[in-house]
């Protein structure tokens, strides 16, 4: 039979209680008094027994017998010994088995509450700092120092580009995807960073106290048209939470609003290397009103269907990364936004492309729409497209009443053969897990 352990953490509170058995949770094993043990009273008796004896068996039964009158002195000598080391061991405290916790729960709530960092810090430094309100506050304003915009995490790319992305080769080829910034590693490299160049200018006799944020920036938001700040952190004497809630990109109604963690798009493969200009932004998505039916994308004319990257960076070889200021749960869809979010790739309309769609099979029908046609539609049903090598005017198969007309002049054919610029657009909840 297989033997189920229970994880120790799993049944760290419910050990505590238990008393006198193996998997009792302990400070220390509890003392068992051996078999063989005999009390130290008995001991004495021995021993002052023994010594009586000795002491009279010359003049008992023993006449012959000579007594070393030191060894007798080195046997009282060890009597008195034991006898203190018996006084000192009777009088020790003994240890009472406290009584089983009654309420486990409220009592690991209390326990972690009363080691809380965040606690029992601030109430050792609030008493060495006065104020009226009771609250600890700025005693002075920081002195200026220096700000540096170069978003760090080039430097850090340098180092290894596991540390953007860890096992970043493991991310297929041509795919697209949605991760999480890890603002909490964010904040605690930034923190390190802007303490070592506090220690820098020190060294090299700059006026500073120390306290300046000299490096605010993480990422490259260079190319952003996001209203988001250009800051990744707020300055660190400004940070009154824990780690990872010091994010100063959200934007809501032209406020920061502190929001841990953020949205972004992943793109690895050959998309952006043919077409480097693509346009990439978050689209909102509209439900349908009859159930079933795929969402749809919101309305691009309302600015606030739209979030464009609030930064973007390049990976080697071929990776991507586009940020934005929604969370995982606003991309998927929440309270707020029920439909969710679509992360859109458009080419860009600027960039006029000429040409025909691209035929898997010869179409059986004629085109009915310029839109439609495709290479098949120059040949025969039953030709071979690969022979394809110029285009026959009158040979097209398409529906007579479309307009304009096909090989009437330059202008006309630039309006059959424009291509509709090409748009991408996939939702949040397929990407996430």
């Amino acid at each position: 039979n297989t033997i189920i352990r229970t994880p120790i953490q799993q049944s760290l509170m419910t050990n505590f209680n238990l008393l006198d058995t193996e998997n009792a949770l302990t400070a220390a094993k509890k003392k068992i008094k051996p078999l063989m043990a005999i009390p130290t009273a008995e001991v004495e008796t021995a021993i002052d027994t023994f010594i009586n004896i000795q002491g009279t068996r010359e003049t008992d039964e023993n006449e012959d017998l000579v007594l070393d009158p030191e060894t007798l002195v080195l046997q009282k000598a060890f009597q008195a010994n034991f006898t203190t080391f018996s006084n000192h061991l009777n009088s020790l405290s003994i240890i009472v088995t406290p009584p089983q916790i009654s309420n486990l729960v409220s009592f690991s709530q209390t326990l972690f509450a009363q080691i809380n960092p965040m606690t029992t810090i601030t109430a050792m430094l609030q008493p060495l700092v006065m104020s009226g309100g009771g609250q600890m506050e700025k005693i002075k304003p920081i002195m200026a120092y220096p700000e540096i915009p170069d978003p760090m995490f080039l430097y850090l790319q340098n180092l290894s580009q596991d540390f953007i992305i860890p096992n970043i080769r493991e991310i297929p080829e041509n795919t697209i995807t949605l991760l999480e910034n890890n603002q909490v590693f964010i904040e605690s490299f930034m923190a390190g960073l802007n303490h070592e160049m506090s220690k820098e200018l020190l060294w090299r006799e700059y006026p500073t106290d120390q306290r300046g944020s000299y490096f605010r920036n993480f990422w490259d938001d260079k190319d952003s048209l996001s209203e988001a700040s250009d800051h990744d952190i707020l300055a660190m004497d400004d940070w009154k939470d824990r780690l990872g809630e010091h994010n100063e990109r959200f934007i809501v109604n032209g406020v920061p609003v502190q929001k841990k963690n953020f949205i972004v798009l992943v793109i690895r493969g050959d998309v952006l290397k043919k077409y480097p200009n693509t346009v990439i932004f978050a689209q909102k998505a509209d439900l349908p009103n009859i159930n079933g039916q795929p969402r749809t994308l919101a309305s691009s004319a309302n600015s606030n269907n739209i979030k464009t990257p609030i930064f973007q960076a390049e990976l080697e070889p071929d990776i991507a990364m586009f940020g934005f200021d929604l969370t995982k749960e606003e991309a998927r869809g929440n309270t707020e936004f029920p439909a969710g979010w679509f992360f859109v790739m458009q080419e860009r309309p600027g960039q006029i492309n000429f040409g025909l769609d691209d035929s898997e099979t010869i179409p059986s029908g004629n085109a009915t729409k310029w839109n439609d046609l495709e290479w098949g539609h120059l040949i025969p049903s039953n030709g071979n497209l690969n022979d394809l090598n110029h285009i026959h005017c009158n040979s097209i198969r398409s529906s007579a009443n479309i307009t304009p007309k096909w090989g009437t002049n330059s202008a006309e054919m630039a309006f059959i053969l424009y291509q509709m610029p090409v748009i991408f657009a996939r939702h949040a909840e397929e990407m996430l897990p």
